[in-house]
């Protein structure tokens, strides 16, 4: 496990040098065989083109009033609920409304984001289990909840093509079916493979997964600064007015404010691809190593029923710690795996 910016930041610069991306053998059936973390070559530069341009700043850009009307819908339905309100849940719900909206092109109804959350939640205990897919097992449930997702996904497509003479894209995913089509018609015969609907259904689903600790790193996000908001009146005053936003660039404004107390991706798993060095550690051939992004605080629940909370947790000391972290959770894996033969 690494900790720490510059051991951290040696580690994801080394990509393709000393160490390569490692996922767990149930990414290619429950994220896809043709998402981005798992294709290479040409054709994962070709997907990672088309991503970064649906995924672009011009169009996030566009999409900003649409959020916007989401965010307030939610905030409002919050003033309007029962007090207090669930933070922790309510901040997964808003982020899958969030996402329904504008990545999916759905209506971000709270009947939809709650949907997604619980297909989410089906998803993510897939791939700390066994992976035996029977009905009753969570990597059955996960792999049921995969084929939903993709089902919707599908249906997004499909609603979109029968609309697309009268309307431009308005959603992530409409982005990419244009794009794909743009690219059909001016080489048909090798845009078919990059952008084909599989490769957009299996790639939703990687920034389905992507966007689950976007709940999560917001509730964080809420909850420091209802309890130091002079953090915010340091840099801002005692508000955040049109003009201050207006100064900032784009994405700065929450990206950074929201990034400076928690990554919204937490650690990454790579493999070390050859023997080095890390700050007078040896890192061997093959160890996985756990790149941890966020160290400052944790969810926890107290007692069972409690609302969840972040807390503060202590620094370790930066750099590489031996696996020993690992044996409970192999351990745990075992236990699983003897419990279901």
């Amino acid at each position: 496990m690494v900790y720490g910016e510059d051991p951290v930041r040696t580690v994801l610069a080394a990509e393709d040098r000393l160490v390569a991306s490692d996922w767990p053998q149930v990414t290619s059936v429950l994220v896809g065989p043709d998402s981005l973390n798992l294709l290479s070559g040409q054709r994962h530069g070709a997907v990672k083109r088309a991503l970064s341009e649906a995924f672009g700043e011009r169009q996030i850009r566009a999409y900003v009033p649409r959020i916007g009307g989401v965010v307030q819908e939610y905030v409002e339905r919050w003033a309007r609920g029962q007090q207090p309100t669930p933070g922790f849940a309510s901040c997964q719900e808003l982020s899958q409304a969030v996402f329904d909206a504008v990545v999916l092109g759905g209506d971000g109804s709270q009947e939809r984001s709650r949907e997604l959350q619980a297909c989410m939640a089906r998803l993510a205990s897939g791939f700390q289990t066994p992976p035996v897919e029977l009905p009753f097992t969570d990597y059955g449930k996960a792999v049921a909840a995969r084929r939903a997702f993709g089902v919707l996904v599908m249906d997004a497509i499909a609603r979109y093509r029968a609309t697309s003479a009268s309307r431009g894209p308005s959603s992530v995913l409409e982005e990419l079916v244009a794009a794909a089509a743009a690219a059909s018609a001016a080489d048909p015969t090798t845009a078919a493979h990059q952008l084909s609907d599989s490769v957009i259904e299996d790639n939703m689903a990687a920034a389905f997964f992507g966007n689950a600790s976007t709940g999560p790193s917001l509730a964080k996000a809420l909850q420091h600064l209802a309890a130091r908001p002079e953090d915010l009146m340091e840099r801002h005053g005692t508000a955040i007015t049109a003009d201050v936003l207006d100064g900032m660039k784009f994405g700065a404004a929450v990206g950074k404010e929201l990034l400076r107390i928690t990554p919204a991706v937490p650690a990454v798993f790579r493999v070390a691809a050859v023997d080095f060095d890390l700050q007078g550690r040896q890192v061997p051939k093959l160890l996985v190593t756990l790149a941890v992004l966020a160290r400052d605080y944790e969810w926890q629940a107290m007692t069972p029923g409690e609302e969840w909370r972040v807390v503060p947790v202590p620094a370790p000391k930066e750099g590489l710690l031996l696996p020993g972290p690992f044996i409970g959770f192999v351990m745990d894996l075992v236990r699983n795996a003897i419990e279901v033969a």
